[in-house]
């Protein structure tokens, strides 16, 4: 068996291991698991943002009603001198000052049932992150038991194939199979790529070769790497 058809029978048994990677990673509860810790993750910040905002809001609101009970009291000093006033530029003076008393009183009131409205509406927000906190820790900790599930009982397949692929390892050059291993811890696969003599492009992502390149893949059991995908070639004999 020549290195190359080694290397070949090396891919088609990782393959195997492949699709059981792929199917873990694939797995419902997988993705589940990863939806629940990324918004776990973001529930710090968000909770930091409705407490400042709540905190900004309560400072505005606290401020706005202390500006009602100044307004309050300024309306009853206004009435008390209204009621002694018979001097009609000072009534007309007076009259003034009270249309822009409420005039104020009447934008304060609006600026305080928004300050309401936004609190409850933030109330809403704490409310319903509260609940989905407490949702997506039950996910959290579902998800991860079933992963854990689908892990444990891929276990016997999975040192089956390991170990079969240690037996294969052994009789490939180490240099072909440190290349491979590598490309396999990005997730690669297929890794190796078979070009025939009529082939001028990488069969992996279709970079043109150059004439060097090719005389280099016609040598026997020559393994070629794309400078491209950085995928592994050889050309069939």
């Amino acid at each position: 068996m020549s290195t190359i058809e080694k290397l070949l029978a090396y891919q088609q048994e990782d393959g195997k291991l492949f699709d059981i990677e792929k199917k873990l990673n694939e797995s419902d509860a997988r993705k589940k698991g990863i939806q629940a810790t990324r918004f776990l993750r973001s529930v710090a910040d968000t909770l930091a943002g409705i407490e400042s905002k709540a905190q900004e809001l309560n400072t505005a609101y606290e401020l706005a009603q202390a500006e009602l009970q100044k307004i309050d009291e300024e309306s009853e000093e206004f009435k008390a001198i209204a009621q002694k006033v018979v001097d009609e530029k000072e009534i007309s003076y007076l009259k003034g000052r009270a249309s822009k008393l409420a005039k104020t009183l009447e934008e304060l009131l609006r600026k305080i049932q928004k300050l309401e409205q936004d609190m409850n509406e933030l109330a809403v927000q704490y409310s319903k992150l509260k609940k989905e906190t407490v949702a997506y820790q039950e996910q959290y900790e579902k998800s991860g038991a079933e992963y854990a599930k689908l892990k444990e009982q891929a276990v016997p397949v999975r040192k089956a194939i390991e170990e079969k692929l240690k037996d294969l390892a052994k009789d490939i050059p180490p240099a072909i199979m440190e290349k491979y291993l590598e490309k396999r811890k990005d997730k690669q696969f297929p890794i190796v790529y078979k070009l025939t003599s009529k082939d001028k492009h990488c069969t992996a992502c279709g970079t043109e070769l150059s004439l060097k390149q090719l005389d280099e893949l016609k040598k026997k059991d020559n393994v070629f790497e794309c400078e491209n995908c950085r995928k592994l070639l050889f050309m069939e004999g």
